[in-house]
């Protein structure tokens, strides 16, 4: 996960993140979690 910088996904692009949506986010743990139950 810190290959694909998931870490960053609530940072602001000012501090190096990439700062989505709340929907994107759910979205992306949704589907971290269906492939590995640990991950989301």
């Amino acid at each position: 996960m810190s290959d694909l910088d998931l870490f960053k996904i609530t940072i602001p692009p000012e501090l190096g993140g990439h700062a989505l949506r709340a929907l994107d986010i759910v979205e992306i743990i949704t589907a971290l979690g269906t492939g590995d139950g640990s991950a989301g």
